[in-house]
């Protein structure tokens, strides 16, 4: 939208996004989307630990794949945000309520204390703690479902601050 936006008004469009994490783990599954996060991570373990915040909740607690398995989410410890999971059917043993950055050995001991099979994460890069993630599950022998970045073609992409700069710039 914001692309057709800019184009329509006769505007650059410049796209700013997180530089991705090395995949160097050979137990990652990368999908497209929420929906087949749910799929693939229910065909690989019974309680799923998801690291997707909350707003993509409600896609894994209706998953049909998921109905029969044991969800722990991972999410900001904010009241609204609690509320949410409860409602979504996610029992208070199953939220873990914690605002990061996480370290790897944080994640280990929650994947551990949680005994997830399974880790669900986005491709967030490592300024949004792929990496420990990745390295946790690596570590633990965990599979991790990726949810990666939609393919778009975009005009300009910028993954620092210092290039959308020196673009402003021109």
């Amino acid at each position: 939208n914001a692309m057709a936006a800019a184009t329509g008004l006769g505007l650059p469009y410049l796209r700013y996004e997180r530089s991705l994490s090395e995949l160097d783990y050979d137990n990652i599954h990368i999908v497209h989307s929420y929906e087949a996060a749910a799929e693939t991570a229910a065909s690989l373990g019974k309680t799923i630990f998801l690291t997707t915040g909350s707003r993509n909740l409600r896609k894994f607690t209706e998953a049909p794949a998921l109905q029969e398995k044991t969800i722990v989410a991972r999410v900001l410890p904010t009241p609204d945000v609690i509320a949410q999971c409860i409602d979504l059917g996610i029992a208070p043993g199953q939220i873990v309520a914690l605002q990061g950055p996480f370290s790897e050995a944080l994640n280990r001991e929650l994947f551990l204390r949680y005994h997830a099979d399974v880790i669900v994460t986005k491709n967030s890069g490592d300024i949004g703690g792929t990496d420990t993630k990745l390295a946790a599950a690596k570590e633990l022998h965990l599979p991790v479902v990726l949810i990666d970045r939609p393919k778009m073609e975009y005009p300009a992409v910028a993954h620092m601050m210092e290039d959308v700069a020196d673009w402003l710039h021109c």
